[in-house]
């Protein structure tokens, strides 16, 4: 049963958890039996310290129930090397603590901690009230709450328990973002890290490393944790949302999952969020600007990242331009012009008469890359010839054409001292044709 206390003007915040609290939790720096339990939130052995530390440092006015005792909170002055400094005494059993500890720490990181501790005791309650008072089989913390308004105003920023997720699996909860332009993460409920950027949702984590401040430790590992979060998700609405999303703005921070690792193999439930539209890279869609504004709703930009991505994991997906690599993307060109006919008519027959045979069908087509001028396209077995080598002149156009052939017909590639030696040896053939020597 609870006992009658004395009722304040002012408001306190009320924790309270089941069971009562050993005393040594305020003193014994680093102590915790929570380190190797997966299960609970705190596992430091420092955390309450600081916050009572703070709350000394700040004379901010708090009071410690454990069942119907209250634990004394004081303070000595003590000297060292010169400096005064705020001894801890628990119980009028000084404490090798100070209240200088702790001393970068933020509002809202108080009242964290103890309600963290409320949760891994279980039976936790936090409430706001005037009436101060122990409870009977509990241990019970009153802070006075002025202190920290914009915490109680803004719970549900700094706690997620009562935020509804959209998605939930083994790695965590996908949740709908709570401030804008900002990501939160969560581990296990607790705000630990804030991304000053635009986010799809927010997120929290079951696990993820976090520090003595309970910050995040490892941004590398959080933003893995988040991918696979995703890539394992099975909900076909939450990855539209992101794809969709990304095709609108691609600085989210979703958009910068593309380069980080995770070892999940992502859910089919996104090649079919594709819908059989064609992958554009945001980077290049500029170029390919009227074609996407006449058929938009054929083609999904994404973050370049993001599509290399999903072509490594959805090999049939498809990518306006042909390829990601800048230098290898093209459109063909569909209707070509008068002068491209002529100019490659007089070209062939120019070839011919030098009976040179070209082995392999030609498409005319425009390049992301402005310096790219052909290309051999194995997969395909044809030669791919630039827009832009027309402007260039009828000589530079077959010289074009023949090295374009010979790569299809060796198979070797640019810049190699192997396809110099070739053209080396065509060349003294030739040349042992007009003097009639043969070497």
């Amino acid at each position: 049963m609870e006992t009658t206390g004395q009722t304040q003007t002012k408001k306190y915040i009320k924790i309270q958890s089941q069971g009562t609290i050993d005393k040594n939790a305020f003193i014994l720096m680093g102590a915790s039996t929570k380190r190797d339990d997966k299960s609970k939130i705190g596992h430091f052995g420092t955390g309450l310290k600081y916050a009572i530390a703070y709350l000394l440092r700040n004379n901010i006015d708090f009071k410690i129930y454990s069942d119907y005792e209250e634990i004394k909170v004081t303070t000595k002055e003590v000297q060292f090397k010169g400096k005064t400094f705020q001894q801890i005494i628990i119980d009028d059993i000084p404490t090798s603590m100070t209240t200088d500890m702790g001393i970068d720490w933020k509002d809202w990181f108080v009242i964290r901690e103890i309600y963290c501790n409320a949760i891994d005791q279980g039976d936790h309650e936090i409430t706001l009230t005037r009436n101060v008072k122990p409870v009977e089989g509990r241990t019970v913390f009153y802070i006075d709450s002025e202190k920290f308004k914009e915490v109680i105003d803004n719970f549900d920023k700094y706690f997620s328990f009562n935020r509804p997720a959209v998605y939930q699996n083994k790695y965590g909860k996908v949740m709908k973002p709570i401030e804008p332009n900002k990501v939160n993460i969560y581990r296990k409920g607790i705000l630990v890290y804030t991304l000053e950027v635009k986010g799809v949702y927010d997120y929290d984590l079951s696990d993820v490393e976090i520090n003595e401040s309970r910050i995040v430790s490892d941004t590398w590992q959080m933003k893995s944790k988040i991918k696979s979060l995703l890539a394992t998700c099975d909900d076909l609405s939450v990855v539209s949302v992101v794809l969709n999303s990304l095709d609108v703005e691609s600085n989210l921070l979703e958009g910068t999952l593309g380069s980080t690792y995770t070892g999940e193999k992502f859910n089919d439930v996104w090649l079919k969020a594709v819908d059989e539209r064609t992958l554009v890279p945001g980077e290049y869609a500029g170029f390919w600007g009227e074609i996407i504004y006449k058929n938009r709703g054929k083609y999904l930009i994404l973050p370049k990242d993001f599509c290399d991505m999903l072509v490594n994991e959805f090999k049939d997906l498809r990518i306006l331009g042909n390829s990601l690599n800048r230098k290898e993307s093209y459109l063909v060109i569909e209707n070509k012009s008068e002068r491209h006919t002529v100019m490659l008519k007089k070209a062939l027959n120019f070839l011919e008469k030098a009976e040179y045979e070209v082995r392999y069908p030609i498409e005319i087509v425009s390049f992301l890359d402005p310096s790219v001028r052909g290309l051999a396209d194995r997969e395909k077995a044809r030669i791919l010839l630039s827009e832009r080598l027309f402007e260039e002149g009828l000589k530079k156009l077959v010289a074009v054409i023949v090295e374009e052939n010979e790569h299809l017909i060796t198979y070797l590639e640019d810049e190699t001292r192997e396809f110099q030696n070739l053209f080396i040896y065509k060349f003294v053939t030739a040349l042992e044709k007009i003097t009639g020597e043969y070497l």
